[in-house]
């Protein structure tokens, strides 16, 4: 009996034990599994970046492998991570600080809070721009030696290097270090070799010298000349009538004559450039003087007709704006809506109009708005103002509600060929930043949609070429859309695109029809011969 018992007891013992080796070791898997699990999570968050995360669960994990050293790697990392922020945010903050002073004109105090920063390319970009505009300031102010020195620093940066070496000569000239006559032999190599802006700086300094003066005037000219051919539009699509200028420099046009805006044109002379709408039509010479017909008053046409120096040239409803070769604004007609105050811009560009909104480009890539502008299109232009930097060229149309035109939308064409559009929308005439919007040579804005011209002679119309939810698809038609090829210059109006082939001929699409119901009268344009391609 008693020799069983102890039998029994010895097999319970043995059970027993394995029982316990058993959970004992099942235990330490487990607790090595979720350690594996927090060690395997913590080095995640190493790679993230997320030091204090991972610094926890390494301390956690204590004496488990190499976490030990690994916290405190983590915790290394996290104090220099918060160092490292706490200087961009420091950065950030003499950044701001340094713009209020700026904006305040104070541009000492600026360059001086910028120069406290070392080795950041945001305060390093901004601290260029406002050396310079210091430079520009103390130039201005007879500050030779101190803008000079300024300019030398920055004549080895890309984006200063042409304009500081053209000041650094302005102030050589000043304080007579090169001579005279070898700044006029460079002014005159420049004009040779087609520089003419580096010339008219050079000649302008040494007006009494020599014939400066005169050549200084041929440099304007010559610029002048320059202008007008970048800024022409040897074909415009209007409300209900087109103009295309002749290789010969007249006017050649077709629709709706009720106030002479087709008939007025055909003895213009020494046209370069054109534009229409709704009621009245305008001409560039190549003089630089303009030529105007249709519902304009004769007092109103009478000082249209003295207007000189005159580059770009642009219509609204029933009003007419020129640009001059000063980057000034001139207007005449119609202004209920404030359209035609545009006597204080400066530095304009580029100009176009639409129904009764005059819109403006400035050499800093800046938007100038009068008329009735609609409030989308300044809330649209405000939250992508950084966009317009790089914009070469405007286009810009709507803003007749009650006549079932859009509100009115902007579009500009930047220097990397893609295009930015904003106003209304609600046609799709502002989706222009799809993948086929790329190569862009050319914009044209009509009343609701968009047309881009592109560097393979491709036309493009509104949202990715893609009008089929517009409203107005019969102004559309693809299949001519697509079949266009080779085109060199478009035009768009009231729901009318028009187009100009590499051979000269044109084509049109959309509205082509007239109030006295001749519906097909604008097709007349695929007929025309001889037109002006444009340079």
């Amino acid at each position: 009996m008693n020799r069983r018992r102890i039998m029994f007891e010895k097999k319970y013992i043995v059970i027993l034990t394995c029982f316990v080796a058993i959970m004992y070791f099942g235990l330490a898997f487990y607790l090595r599994h979720c350690n594996l699990e927090k060690y395997s999570r913590a080095n995640k968050y190493m790679v993230e970046k997320s030091y204090s995360e991972a610094a926890e669960i390494f301390e956690e994990l204590g004496d488990f492998k190499n976490s030990e050293n690994l916290a405190k790697e983590a915790r290394e990392k996290e104090e220099e991570q918060k160092k490292e922020e706490a200087k961009v945010a420091e950065i950030q903050r003499v950044c701001d600080e340094a713009t209020a002073y700026y904006e305040e004109g104070n541009i000492e105090d600026a360059v001086n809070k910028l120069s406290s920063i070392e080795g950041n390319d945001k305060s390093e970009k901004l601290l260029k721009e406002y050396k310079f505009t210091l430079a520009e300031e103390y130039f201005e102010q007879g500050k030779y030696e101190a803008a000079g020195k300024i300019f030398d620093e920055l004549k080895g940066d890309a984006t200063y290097k042409k304009d500081s070496s053209v000041y650094l000569a302005r102030i050589n000239v000043k304080n007579e270090k090169p001579s005279k006559q070898i700044v006029y032999e460079e002014a005159c190599e420049n004009l040779d070799n087609g520089k003419y802006e580096e010339a008219l700086e050079k000649f302008n300094e040494l007006l009494g010298y020599s014939d400066s003066e005169q050549q200084a005037e041929k440099c304007k000219r010559k610029i002048e000349k320059e202008q007008r051919a970048e800024l022409s539009h040897t074909i415009a699509a209007g409300v209900e009538h087109v103009l295309a200028v002749t290789a010969d420099g007249k006017v050649m046009s077709v629709g709706e004559d009720s106030y002479g805006e087709c008939t007025g044109v055909r003895r213009w002379e020494n046209i370069i450039s054109v534009d229409c709408y709704g009621e009245v039509s305008v001409g560039l010479c190549s003089d630089g003087t303009v030529k105007v017909a249709g519902n304009l008053n004769k007092e109103e046409k009478r000082k249209v007709s003295k207007w000189k120096n005159v580059v770009d040239v642009a219509v609204g409803e029933k009003y007419v704006v020129a640009l001059k070769r000063n980057g000034k604004v001139v207007s005449q007609g119609h202004n209920g809506d404030g359209q035609c105050n545009v006597t204080g811009w400066e530095d304009i560009v580029d100009i176009d109009a639409g129904w009764r909104m005059t819109v403006g480009l400035t050499k800093k890539g800046e938007l100038r708005f009068v008329g009735n502008i609609p409030r989308k299109l300044l809330t649209d232009y405000s939250a992508t103002k950084s966009e317009w930097k790089d914009v070469v060229e405007i286009a810009v149309s709507g803003g007749d509600p009650s006549k079932g035109r859009g509100t009115g939308h902007v579009v500009g064409l930047k220097t990397d060929g893609t295009v930015i559009a904003i106003g209304d929308d609600l046609e799709g005439q502002c989706k222009t930043k799809g993948k086929k919007w790329k190569k862009i040579v050319g914009i044209a804005a009509g009343d609701w949609y968009t047309v881009g011209l592109k560097k393979n002679g491709k036309v493009l119309i509104t949202g990715e070429n893609n009008p089929a939810g517009l409203l107005h698809t019969k102004y559309i038609d693809l299949e001519k859309l697509n079949a266009w090829t080779n085109v060199k210059d478009i035009a768009a109006g009231y729901g009318m695109t028009v187009v100009q082939n590499g051979t000269g001929k044109l084509d049109i699409m959309g509205f082509t029809d007239v109030q006295d119901g001749d519906r097909d009268a604008l097709n007349e344009v695929t007929m025309w011969r001889n037109i002006r391609q444009k340079e």
